[in-house]
This record gives structure tokens, sequence and C-alpha cells, in this order.
């Protein structure tokens, strides 16, 4: 064997990945690796995997020579004799086939002279071995130092080295996590929690039984193996976010992220990066919507808003900001969704639309002026099932068709047109069996008859067409052709559930994609690092949310701790949300 002329620190084996025409008969290269760019297919006294003196076959060689065995005068997969499996130079190359005029063994018995060699190469007068074109294997330099792929990084059991993700940090194991990292310990996400390891899937403390959700859980101080019956730490039936992040979790409201309009709701304008339970929420919370600094819930089938009131989003005929819910006007009872956007709030309130705040683009839908309390959607005056708002338009589901009304600069409004409009215009194409509908920062999405379909704004590639070509009426999302449950749009991606997987397409500048790298991708993709289940999908500013059996992960942008995960760093996996 050659030895190359090059070393890698002790963390990183000295191995090289090589191909070559006929380097499947040998195992890995073993009978002489080559530097690329050294030609070694053939010559007086090579020693590649072919040539004078080396090969699996030649004039006369180790298994068939001159007078040898499995092949005869010189060996290939095809020549001239009998029992042959082709001509002069067939296949592989040689004068004789497998089975020649010499059968298998003449004399002398292992080669012909000299032992190792040939005439030319990997059999025959045109030997086609050699060029054993090698490479370096993937590997990551972190702080410094080389690590192979897949090496465990020393100082965290659950991280390894993934050039695939990134050539210069720890990752997430690949596949699947790390069973475990000491006693009643798991990995998930990357760190060491304390967790189960259940019919050889992990899972966190607390974690619920996907099977009876919200029901049984693990508990790693009763069992490390099985599930126990006990209720999860939280349950998580609905969630919001911007650049602040809100959850529903065993019928309790919390927030976390930026706090500057008091848009958390804890009395305070302090920022976390743990959820903080909303003050004075004390009745049945049932749907909950954010804004880019305010927030919005239905509680006993009643309106209420906290955050910034600038513009009168907090529908309480005031613009003072408020760092606990207040009650929107009007809205005390039938109250069935809300939802928020940047300067205005809208809710269903018994099948009907209304809107409050910032009119300034026809944002409330009523072709009027601003309102500091709500105002009649124009239109949607009964069987609304559906409303959705962000930054500058809002759209919803009335009796099955999809409208959109606000802006409409890169064709958001899905009406085959760019000009705003101050009053709710049916989407193109999508006047029955629509599901579900997502507002984004300039596109929307949709779903109908369980196909996905996304218009407005392109640039990142959110519309999952396999384009950047902006779309004023809606398109297909590449294979979300059905099953799909659950979308999501945000600022210049998207994210949908479909068969209870997580897909998203579009900008990754702040790893949104979820798969550990940083790059876009024009068509869905499957979210690595998440089971399968997922119930609910939610798309924020540049970070996206997904519940699962009861549990909340969230990835991407993480400024101001809007993932929840006691932690301001950006995450290119999903995290759990830590619930108090």
């Amino acid at each position: 064997m050659r030895t190359l002329g090059m070393t890698y620190p002790n963390r990183l084996p000295s191995l090289l990945f090589c191909s070559a025409l006929g380097a499947g008969l040998f195992s890995g290269c073993d009978r002489g690796l080559v530097p690329v760019g050294t030609d070694y297919m053939g010559g007086a006294t090579s020693t590649g995997t072919g040539g004078a003196s080396i090969g699996v076959g030649g004039a006369s060689i180790g298994v068939g020579g001159s007078s040898n065995g499995v092949g005869g005068a010189s060996i290939g997969v095809g020549g001239i004799d009998s029992n042959s499996s082709g001509g002069h130079s067939a296949l592989i190359g040689g004068w004789s086939a497998t089975g020649g005029n010499f059968a298998s063994g003449a004399s002398p018995a292992t080669g012909g002279t000299p032992a190792v060699g040939g005439g030319s190469g990997l059999g025959g007068a045109i030997g086609t071995g050699g060029g054993c074109t090698c490479s370096p294997p993937p590997t990551c330099t972190i702080a410094g130092v080389v690590y192979a792929l897949d090496a465990t990084n020393p100082e965290n059991p659950c991280q390894s080295c993934q050039p695939a993700r990134t050539t210069t940090a720890w990752s997430a194991n690949k596949t699947l996590e790390r069973a475990s990292c000491g006693s009643g310990r798991v990995c998930r996400s990357g760190t060491c929690e304390l967790g189960c390891n259940i019919d050889g899937t992990v899972y966190v403390k607390g974690e619920s039984n996907p099977d009876v959700a919200c029901e049984q859980s693990c508990q790693p101080s009763l069992s490390t193996t099985s599930w126990s019956d006990v209720a999860p730490d939280y349950c998580v039936t609905a969630m919001a976010g911007w650049s602040h992040t809100c959850g529903i979790a065993s019928a309790h409201v919390y927030c976390w992220g930026r706090n500057p309009n008091g848009q958390l709701g804890d009395g305070t304008y302090i920022d976390s990066s743990d959820p903080v339970p909303v003050q004075g929420l004390t009745g049945s919370v049932e749907a909950i919507a954010n804004g880019s600094a305010h927030t919005c819930a239905v509680v006993d089938g009643g309106g209420y808003c906290w955050g910034a009131g600038n513009y009168g989003e907090l529908g309480n005929n005031s613009t003072a900001n408020s760092l606990v819910p207040v009650s929107v006007l009007g809205l005390t009872a039938g109250v069935e969704q809300v939802a928020a956007a940047a300067y205005h709030s809208c809710a269903i309130v018994n099948g009907s639309a209304y809107c409050w705040g910032s009119n300034s683009q026809g944002f409330l839908g009523n072709n009027s002026s601003d309102s500091r309390q709500p105002v009649q959607v124009q239109g949607l005056t009964s069987n609304v099932t559906a409303l959705t708002a962000m930054y500058q338009h809002s759209c919803a589901i009335m009796n099955g068709s999809a409208y959109c009304w606000g802006t409409n600069y890169t064709g958001e409004l899905g009406n085959n047109s760019t000009a705003r409009s101050p009053v709710p215009a049916q989407v193109v194409g999508l006047t029955a069996g629509v599901q579900a509908i997502s507002a984004g920062y300039s596109h929307s999405c949709a779903i109908m008859d369980g196909a996905a379909y996304c218009w407005g704004g392109n640039f990142g590639g959110q519309l999952g067409n396999n384009s950047t070509v902006d779309s004023s009426v809606p398109v297909p999302v590449q294979g979300l052709t059905s099953g799909v449950t659950g979308i999501a749009a945000g600022v210049s991606s998207s994210c949908a559930i479909m068969n209870g997987d997580v897909y998203y397409w579009g900008m990754n500048d702040w790893s949104e994609l979820g798969n550990g790298a940083l790059t876009q991708s024009f068509v869905p993709m499957k979210v690595e690092g998440l089971r399968s289940g997922a119930t609910l999908i939610m798309g924020g500013d540049r970070d996206f949310c997904a519940v699962i059996n009861g549990t909340a992960w969230c990835w991407g942008n993480n400024e101001y701790g809007k993932l929840g995960n006691n932690s301001t760093v950006n995450s290119a996996t999903p995290v759990r949300v830590l619930f108090p």
C-alpha cells in the first residue's frame, strides 16, 4: 500500500474515500491509494490499481496470469476463448474471460511471473484499473481542531460533527438522538435533559405520551423506560408569535420574548427568554393572537388585549399602552377567534368579523377611518369561520371561500391585482372548500381540500412553487397536494403540517428551516428533529413553532428569547419551550 503525505490531528482517523473504475473489485481501494491527479491507468512499472506490475489481471498476474487460473492468458471479464463473456476487451477487458483456455488454475497456481502484476492493469491489453481518485473525508474544524464525521463533542455527548449541517460548530446528532448521557438523562435538541427512553424513543421529563396526549407523561423519578400515569407538566393547545411568542398551556396564558410595550402582559417592560404568566386572565382562555407589539386573547367568550395601543389596537377606546389585559369594548361575549397585526386587531363574534385600530391602508375592511373600538368588516357578517392578520393585511374564510383586504404591494390579497383594497376581496380560485388561512408579512397561504396554496411576495421562495416570482393569485405548494392540516405564513417563509409531519420552505437566514443549515429552499422540506404527530403550527418573525402531543417546540430567530428556552441564541433545530 502507498502511504500518502498528509496527516490529521489524532481525533481524525487517517481515512480516504476513493472512487475509480474497477475499484469495486477491491475493498475501499486497499490495493494502493493514489492522490487525485496521479495517473495509474497503466505503464511500465506503475503500482496503481492497474498498470504494468499490478492489477487483478494482466499478462502474468495473481488472479489470472499467463498460465493461471480464474482466467486464461490474461484475465478480464471478457475474452476470446471458451466460456468467455465477451470479446477481446469486453467489459473490463482482457484476452481470456472468466474461464478461458485454462479453467481454474494451471501452472503456476497463483499467477505467472511476476506474482503481482501483469502487462496491462485490471485485465489484458486494455486495462481499466488505476486512476483511484481520492479526496479527504468531510470533517468539522471546531476551535481550530479537526474532527471526523460523527465525532462526539467531548464536552456534550448529545452533539457531534455533522459537516452537512456546519463545519465550524457542533450539531445535534444527525439522525437519532443518543439514548442517554447518564442515569435518568437523555439527549434532546443537543443537550442532556432528564428524560425517558421508551421503546427506543427519547422523551424529556414531563413530555406527553403521544397515544394518550395530556394523560400520561415521562417521569424519570418513577420510570425511565415506560410511561407514568401522571399528567404532563403542561399541555399546549394554542400558540401565537411575532417579536414575542405566547401560548396557552394547561389553560393558562404565558408569553415570552420582546416586551418594550408590555406585550408580555406580566406588568413589566422587561424582556423574558422564559415563558411568564399573563396577569389578570383568570377564566377559561380559548384563543390567542400576537401583533408586532401587542397581544389579544379570548377569555370566557370575551375579548382582551394588552401591549402597544398607539393606534387604538387594544380596542378600549384609548391610545395608551397597557402592561396587563384590558377588555375590548363591546366584545364581552360570543368571541370565537382573535387576530392581531402591526397596527390593528380583529375578531370573530358570533360568526361576524370585526376589526379595530389603524385603517390607513384599509386594514379594518370597512372602507372608513381609524377606530379605537371594533367595527364591522364589510360583507363578512355571518358564517365566518377563520380570521388571520399580519403586518398590513388580513384574511378570512366565509362559507368556505377566502377573502383578504388591506395592503397589496406584492399580490398578497390574491385577487389578481397589486392595488390595496379597503374591503374584503375574493381570493381567486379559493371559492369553496377552504379549511385554513394564514396571512404573512407580504404573502398569504391557505389549505383547500387538503392541499396547500400560497400567493403574494416570493423573494425568498415563500410560495413553495420552486420559484422566486411573485404571484397575485394562489399557486399550489409543490408536494403538499393532500393531507395538509395546518399552515403558517411568516415574514419570508412558510410552514405546514402534512400527515403529521412539519414542512418548511422559503428564506433560511435565521435557521428557520429547522434542518441545522442556512440554505434556503424554494420547495417544502421536512423539518428535522421533530417527531410526527404535529397538531399545530405557528409562524413568527423568522421563527416557527409546532405543537406535538401537547409539547411546544420552536426554532429559528431567537432575538429577545422568543423561542422560550432560556436563551437568546438562534437555534437551527427545534428546542423545547420551557414552560414553568
